[in-house]
């Protein structure tokens, strides 16, 4: 199941966060599949467990990039990011829990994951084409 589809509308021109983007929803994608063809919560688990390390990963790779490149806004976007670990944190405790759906966590990962890349990351890749 295509829960979030990759395309232009999320792509932004860094072939390194473009590329760590893409894993992300290939991830979310694999864990919508298993609410069509169920797998288990121990399978779903193993999975968000990879989205958090991939996403943790390529928060650092990000992170990396604006202070190299001096990003003015590396604070509040690395802020950001400590935010979104923390609140993935917390919904991987309650799916574990089981105090939340496969598909409520889908909603969680699909919202926090779009709206991160079109605006922080969105606004970091037009300081970067610009220098």
């Amino acid at each position: 199941m295509e829960w979030i589809t990759w395309g232009d509308h999320l792509r932004l021109g860094h072939e390194v966060i473009d590329g760590d983007h893409q894993r992300l929803v290939t991830i979310i994608n694999q864990l919508a599949d298993s609410v069509i063809n169920p797998t288990g919560q121990h399978e779903d688990e193993e999975l968000l467990a990879e989205f958090l390390a991939q996403t943790s990963r390529h928060f650092a790779a990000e992170d990396q990039l604006m202070v190299e490149h001096r990003y003015p806004r590396a604070a509040e976007h690395m802020a950001e990011h400590a935010i979104l670990i923390q609140a993935a944190l917390d919904t991987q405790a309650e799916f574990a829990a089981h105090l939340s759906t496969t598909v409520s966590l889908l909603r969680f990962l699909r919202k926090w994951l779009t709206h991160h890349i079109l605006t922080a990351d969105k606004d970091l890749e037009d300081y970067l084409v610009l220098r």
